[in-house]
């Protein structure tokens, strides 16, 4: 009996704690707003993002499918972005940036910039960001084959070009 309890005590655990972009749709872009972007303004928002400078590189983001059978096969999921570091943008806020951009923008379609690789028509990507010495790395991601082509698409197109945002949606 201890054994079932302690499972099921994990198992809510795992299922509270899931990482933002495997729980959130655009759907449930209000409560995403009123909680998590909150305190974070449109115009601040924006303004970080107007910031950002251009990207150096943009990469196929991949992981390795595991099968009981060889070969094992590679999945694209979506793209990875560098960008140089700026002093004043931290690798948490960004990624807390980004993720309230695609909310604003599932909230408000028309805001949407016809290559902008954070938003993606009916989805919700899984985005991280991480410094790496001098730079800052970006990662889109979604377990939808079609989505992660079109992520690695918009991105690729996206990168020598600074993101457009609306800072009032």
């Amino acid at each position: 009996m201890k054994s079932c309890s302690a499972w099921l005590f994990l198992l809510a655990c795992a299922s509270a704690c899931a990482p933002l972009g495997t729980v959130r749709t655009p759907a449930s872009r209000p409560a995403l707003a009123d909680g998590y972007c909150a305190d974070i303004t449109p115009a601040e928002r924006c303004g970080l993002l107007l910031r950002l400078p251009r990207a150096l590189e943009v990469t196929p983001l991949s992981r390795t499918v595991l099968s009981n059978k060889l070969p094992q096969r590679v999945q694209l999921i979506g793209a990875s972005l560098v960008f140089p570091a700026p002093a004043d943008i931290n690798p948490a806020w960004l990624q807390r940036t980004l993720i309230c951009h695609q909310a604003d923008v599932a909230a408000h379609p028309s805001l949407a910039a016809a290559d902008d690789p954070l938003v993606l028509p009916g989805a919700w990507l899984d985005v991280a960001a991480h410094q790496e010495g001098g730079t800052l790395v970006v990662t889109l991601a979604s377990s939808d084959p079609a989505q992660a082509e079109a992520i690695l698409a918009r991105a690729r197109a996206w990168h020598s070009k600074p993101l457009a945002c609306a800072p009032n949606p």
